[in-house]
C-alpha cells in the first residue's frame, strides 16, 4: 500500500472541514510492517487550547493580616488543694478512775488532687498577611 494512498484521503477530510470556532478534526493512522510500523496524525480545529482554561489567573491578591477565633481542645491539670484536718479527741480513763480528754491524733495538712480533663477553649491567633491567586 502506498504511503500517498493513505495521505491523500486524509488531506482531503482536513480541507473539507470548516474553520469553525469549536471545530476539531482528529485522525489516526497505524499500519504495522514485517520490520516495523509507520503512524500518521493529524489534529486539526481552532488554536483554543483546553489545558489554558485550566491555567490560573496571572494576578495575585494581598489578604492582610488578622485575628482568627479558633477552638483548642487543651488537657487542663488536676487542681492541688490542701485541706487541714482537725485533730481527733477522745475520753480516757486513768488507773484512779478519773476521766480526761486527750488527743487520739494530732491534725495534719492532706493534699487533695482533683482529677484533670480536657476542656475546648477559644483562643484568639494573629494570621500572618499573604498572596493568594483567587
Amino acid at each position: 500500500m502506498k504511503l500517498s494512498t493513505i495521505l491523500l484521503p486524509v488531506l482531503a477530510l482536513c480541507s473539507l472541514a470548516g474553520r469553525g470556532e469549536a471545530q476539531v478534526v482528529e485522525i489516526g493512522f497505524k499500519h504495522a510492517f514485517k520490520h516495523g510500523s509507520i503512524s500518521i496524525g493529524l489534529r486539526h480545529g481552532d488554536r483554543h487550547d483546553d489545558r489554558r482554561s485550566e491555567c490560573r489567573p496571572s494576578y495575585r491578591v494581598w489578604v492582610p493580616g488578622h485575628y482568627e477565633t479558633r477552638e483548642e481542645r487543651v488537657w487542663v491539670a488536676g487542681e492541688c488543694r490542701r485541706v487541714w484536718v482537725e485533730p481527733v479527741y477522745g475520753w480516757r480513763t486513768d488507773y484512779r478512775g478519773c476521766r480526761s480528754r486527750v488527743q487520739l491524733r494530732a491534725g495534719y495538712w492532706e493534699t487533695i488532687e482533683e482529677p484533670g480533663h480536657y476542656e475546648t477553649r477559644r483562643v484568639q491567633v494573629w494570621v500572618e498577611g499573604y498572596w493568594t491567586s483567587p
